[in-house]
């Protein structure tokens, strides 16, 4: 099986909301040579897919891998992670929320029993 690198770019601008034109002017290159890497008909130095990996935020190993299929599921499977981690994070904040809120009404508890005991 060979490697399709174009596809997985592609697949990867894709996901990233990003066009041909923004990856080429961040890798300081024309248009036309990422074309002829978009459609295979020229592989691309090892410098540049480190620099493609880095500014699509992957490993170089997800551009080289010849037994992966599509990164649509790769990528469903980090976005996946990330919310699930997402969540995890808001768990934690709403259980902060909820000590501060009972550790506010203690604090007024405090407070209401010193001012009680001043005026004595």
């Amino acid at each position: 099986m060979s490697i399709d690198i174009g596809k997985r770019i592609k697949d990867l601008l894709y996901f990233k909301k990003m066009s041909q034109g923004d990856l080429a002017d961040k890798l300081g290159i024309t248009r036309q040579s990422l074309s002829i890497w978009m459609t295979s008909k020229r592989m691309p130095k090892i410098e540049n897919l480190e620099k493609i990996a880095d500014i699509l935020e992957v490993p170089l190993s997800t551009l080289l891998d010849e037994n992966k299929g599509s990164l649509a599921g790769d990528i469903d499977k980090d976005l996946k992670h990330k919310i699930d981690l997402l969540e995890e994070k808001n768990k934690i904040f709403e259980l902060e929320l909820s000590l501060l809120k009972k550790d506010n009404n203690f604090l007024k508890e405090e407070i209401q029993f010193l001012k009680d005991k001043i005026k004595l």
